[in-house]
């Protein structure tokens, strides 16, 4: 990830990816140093992004549909706006980047290691071989890419299970989904069977997500964040839509930077694990290779996850905060608006009762009065917010429309 072969001329930052619960928090970390500040949107996102502490927004074409083309125009792009450092902030684009390292890294500092390592981090067959190799735990696992596969995994899987694909840079119809029993999984995995597509049945483990996140750099952690999902969407496990920062645990760290050591990662990673308060089994669930979901959280703590990588991309050292505050809660208001969909049509199908809705509800009603951070909200650059909310309430609009 390192600079050699790159002039840094003025401070200027190409975040790729038009996420916005990811891609402003960054902008406006970023545009507070003093950088200049641009999103490159790939494919057809129909979002759009409004931020006072963005300078453009600019669309390129997708790398799996034409490679030629995405490379051609994001080489113009660095050239003309003298772009010195890009930022993944998803799979797809990390993928990307890698693809295309040789021909861009010597134009800009990519925000990313080595491409085969980060395949290390985008196979999930390769994170759990590694991870096996390590001794650090994680849920029984499944491989599928035909029928045979599956019946063996019927035969011996204790359900529930989650379903998932093995490679996090190819684009699928099917994301993580989970199945109580053998006719779910059937339902689930046999249209797909024969995609080519290597798929993941994995044990269902209960319990909260919990987030290491990492800065690591030259062979060690540079600064450590946790954070612990107390609301996630789906319901049944997924994305942040409520966390709060807590004390790193030793254990999880540990097997964090084992890991990342081991496949030589240089940069940001959120390694994410999963917890049962109940009998405290840990299993790691996948690296996330690139600014994570949740990276507003540590931002707001005081933790500057984006500046801290570029400022050691461009060789410079910085002294990091020794600590941050505990206990600080954040949500994503339009994800946690869905996730109470999600829970109501539990409650009509008979799989959620009325008072965990009412309870979650309650929760979500609170945030608006307590010392809850908003994941996008800011009085200095209220339309990202307001732009996120319009998108989800268009999305639920057309959704009630098409049922009538």
């Amino acid at each position: 990830m390192g600079h050699e072969g790159v002039l840094v001329r003025d401070k200027t930052v190409l975040i790729l990816g038009c996420f916005p619960r990811i891609s402003v928090p960054i902008a406006q970390c970023l545009k507070n140093h003093g950088f200049d500040v641009y999103v490159g949107d790939i494919g057809s996102n129909p979002r759009n992004l409004y931020s006072n502490y963005i300078d453009g927004l600019f669309k390129f074409s997708s790398p799996e549909r034409s490679g030629d083309c995405f490379l051609s125009e994001i080489v113009r792009f660095i050239d003309e706006f003298q772009v010195d450092f890009v930022v993944p902030v998803s799979d797809g684009e990390l993928s990307a980047l890698a693809k295309y390292e040789d021909q861009l890294r010597s134009r800009a500092v990519l925000l990313l290691p080595e491409a085969r390592k980060v395949r290390a981090v985008l196979d999930k067959a390769e994170t759990l071989r590694l991870a096996k190799n390590l001794s650090i735990p994680a849920p029984e696992t499944f491989y599928v890419s035909g029928e045979d596969d599956l019946d063996v995994v019927c035969e011996n899987a204790s359900f529930p299970v989650v379903v998932k694909p093995s490679d996090r840079s190819v684009a699928t119809p099917l994301r993580a989904r989970h199945a109580k029993n053998e006719a779910d999984l059937r339902a689930i995995l046999l249209p797909h069977i024969g995609s080519k597509i290597m798929w993941l049945v994995q044990e269902y483990l209960p319990g909260q997500g919990v987030g290491v996140e990492v800065l690591f750099w030259n062979g060690e952690a540079r600064v450590i964040f946790q954070h612990r999902r107390l609301k996630e969407l789906p319901v049944t496990g997924g994305v942040a839509v409520r966390c709060i920062s807590e004390k790193p645990d030793q254990k999880m760290v540990a097997y964090a930077l084992s890991l990342l050591s081991e496949i030589g990662w240089e940069g940001l990673a959120m390694v994410e694990f999963r917890q049962d308060p109940v009998t405290g089994r840990v299993g790691l669930m996948e690296i996330n290779g690139r600014c994570w979901g949740s990276i507003s959280l540590p931002i707001k703590c005081g933790i500057e996850f984006p500046y801290y990588a570029v400022i050691l991309a461009s060789g410079e050292e910085i002294e990091f905060p020794e600590r941050y505050p505990l206990g600080q809660k954040m949500r994503w208001l339009s994800g946690d608006l869905e996730r109470s969909l999600q829970l109501l049509a539990q409650v009509r199908h008979g799989e959620a009762t009325l008072g965990c809705f009412f309870r979650d509800a309650s929760i979500s009603f609170s945030d608006f009065f307590g010392d809850t951070k908003d994941a996008l909200w800011s009085w200095r650059d209220p339309c990202p917010a307001m732009e996120d909310l319009r998108f989800f309430l268009r999305g639920l609009i057309r959704r009630v429309v098409k049922k009538f």
